[in-house]
């Protein structure tokens, strides 16, 4: 595959296929959402690929810092041509391309995939496929973020012959919905520059009973991280405010299905290590789940 700009001849690797590869795990991930796999391979290529391709900011301008003046005048490219946007390639070999108006499917695989990027962080499931499973909430990726949890309990409208089943059923299920809203997950943590993770759950109080898992992933530098849960009612089992679980790296840990009080939280930690990789004619060094640099 050849880079489509001028002055570039050496082969690249498109964020169309990144796109492509983070969608297909994205959707094996909803046909085996206990494998954890999938999302390791979604968190690599977002965090070494398509999020790396967004340019550093200049603290004192807020300006994209422009490519150095070499590689401009080598590729024969105007000044403007280095400034704000979205580089298109990912290019695998030397430094990064210079963010330009070439118009490739690129710019917009790139621009849906920022868009798209709240929808990883977690997604919503059940604890069975019954009817009457409880709602599941699964946390994949990490970053800071505030997350609305009343889309995950929302139920189908099943109907049937009986009108009066019909409207007691879809009284219950608005007087749930009701009772969700407002009900929050927050996020906190620095990573990947930090291992730290917590998360804090809001307005919960009224919202119906569900069920937690949390991704523990493979390339966690300990076989085992643990995981405290706090309850400010003494909710947990056996009335006690506190609870400590062990996460298995490369599973999700699962938490019962429980009521969440204002204020409930769960920290845990994602230590990282370093590592060497040894490719055909380049050594990668390794802070997983990120790529540090090549040789």
């Amino acid at each position: 595959m050849k880079c489509a700009c001028s002055g570039c001849s050496h082969s690249t690797g498109e964020t169309c296929g990144q796109v492509f590869w983070i969608k297909l795990n994205q959707r094996l991930h909803r046909y085996r959402p206990r494998n954890v796999s999938y999302v390791d391979e979604i968190e690599r290529v977002l965090l070494n690929g398509v999020i790396s391709q967004i340019p550093p900011r200049n603290a004192s301008t807020n300006v994209s810092v422009t490519a150095d003046a070499e590689h401009r005048s080598r590729l024969g490219a105007p000044p403007f041509m280095a400034r704000v946007g979205i580089r298109q390639f990912a290019l695998l070999h030397k430094k990064k391309m210079l963010l330009s108006n070439v118009s490739t499917c690129c710019e917009g695989q790139a621009t849906r995939m920022l868009g798209s990027l709240p929808e990883y962080l977690v997604h919503f499931g059940t604890t069975s496929r019954s009817r009457s499973s409880g709602a599941l909430l699964s946390v994949d990726l990490f970053h800071n973020a505030k997350i609305q949890l009343a889309p995950m309990f929302k139920k189908p409208r099943y109907t049937n012959n009986n009108a009066n089943n019909n409207k007691d059923s879809s009284d219950s299920n608005e007087r749930e919905d009701a009772a969700a809203e407002g009900c929050t997950l927050t996020m906190k943590t620095l990573f990947p520059n930090a291992a730290p993770v917590t998360l804090t759950f809001n307005g919960c109080a009224s919202a119906p009973p569900f069920a937690l898992q949390l991704r523990i992933p493979s390339w966690l530098a300990a076989p085992t991280t643990k995981v405290t849960l706090s309850s400010t009612t003494g909710g947990l089992s056996g009335g006690g405010r506190r609870q400590v679980q062990v996460g298995r790296r490369g599973e999700y840990l699962q938490v019962p299905r429980r009521a969440w009080a204002e204020g409930d939280s769960v920290r845990f930690s994602l230590p990282m290590a370093l590592k060497v990789t040894k490719y055909t004619g380049r050594t990668v060094v390794h802070k997983d789940p990120c790529c540090e640099f090549l040789k």
